[in-house]
């Protein structure tokens, strides 16, 4: 049986593991370009197993942007850009959970 702590390293190193696949699909899917992605969540879970996973959810106030118009979602938000920082957010998250 393994130990709480053992239970908590193995849940980080794998919700760092989906945190990077869902980086990596996201920025992959060019149809996300055209979409701002405005109050998204991020869903964590983990069991006593040490089993993790994180969801993407909670995207009814995603918009689709003018025609033309496209976002990296990285670039820093200024007014009129539209940029969502949603590669950035989950940059941060990568950075954040990889310290644990």
């Amino acid at each position: 049986m393994q130990s709480n702590q053992e239970n908590v390293s193995i849940s980080t190193a794998g919700a760092v593991v989906v945190l990077l696949d869902l980086t990596n699909c996201f920025q992959l899917t060019k149809v996300i370009a055209v979409f701002q992605v405005v109050g998204s969540s991020l869903l964590f879970v983990h069991d006593e197993d040490g089993r993790a996973s994180v969801w993407m959810i909670d995207f009814g106030k995603t918009v689709p942007l003018q025609d033309g118009m496209w976002l990296d979602h990285r670039t820093p938000w200024e007014e009129g850009n539209h940029e969502d920082g949603y590669l950035w957010g989950l940059d941060n998250m990568v950075d954040i959970w990889s310290q644990r």
